[in-house]
């Protein structure tokens, strides 16, 4: 499980962490010298850019407090970890998560205007009491790739854009941006167990049953 996950481990032993693939790669880029950018090998620790286009998969730990990463291309890993104080912004590709270990999000995530963060099997954890994911535009979304790939957040999702994801709500979604709305649409089914709100001037559309 990912909750004990200690990000100074490390990723080249046999058992990098409880339930952490051997995969692990560590955004760790030097403030001074980086185009700050996902794509760009430097900026992890095993200079390497998580993306499972091969016969390798990626849990990529997003630890540099100094330097957010930035999401420059499409990628589909098996997890991700954002660490307290740390950011991940998804602004010019795509992130589709491919296990249910999900998001352990402690941090900030972003997603930006036309991007998308899909979550590509059942029951993908989204976690991190601390952490916000939030949709920064109208067109932002947080999706699902099927019916079945249901988003179990425990985290705070916040903002306003598209929230299209299959979802069961076991914490806060919250419409806190008076930019837009916050849209629940599409055809998934959406279950809400804790906390659905509109604050600060926000509008919540529930445009789908809830």
């Amino acid at each position: 499980m990912l909750d004990n996950f200690n990000p100074a481990c490390n990723p080249q032993a046999m058992n990098c962490s409880d339930g952490i693939p051997d995969e692990c790669h560590f955004w760790i880029p030097e403030p001074q010298q980086t185009d700050g950018l996902w794509s760009t090998a430097a900026n992890w620790s095993q200079n390497e850019v998580p993306n499972n286009v091969g016969p390798d998969e990626y849990v990529p730990v997003i630890a540099s407090t100094a330097v957010p990463a930035l999401l420059d291309i499409d990628v589909t890993i098996n997890a991700v970890v954002v660490v307290p104080g740390a950011q991940l912004d998804i602004a010019q590709g795509n992130m589709t998560v491919q296990t249910t270990t999900g998001i352990l999000n402690n941090g900030l995530v972003t997603i930006s205007n036309g991007r998308r963060l899909t979550a590509a099997s059942p029951t993908t954890r989204l976690d991190g009491s601390l952490g916000i994911l939030r949709l920064e535009d109208a067109a932002a979304e947080l999706a699902s790739a099927t019916p079945a790939d249901v988003i179990v957040n425990r985290s705070n999702i916040v903002g306003y854009g598209l929230l299209t994801a299959a979802l069961l709500n076991l914490n806060v979604v919250d419409a806190n941006s008076n930019a837009g709305a916050l849209v629940l649409d599409g055809t998934f089914i959406a279950t809400n167990n804790a906390i659905f709100r509109a604050s600060t001037g926000g509008t919540l559309d529930i445009a789908r049953d809830v």
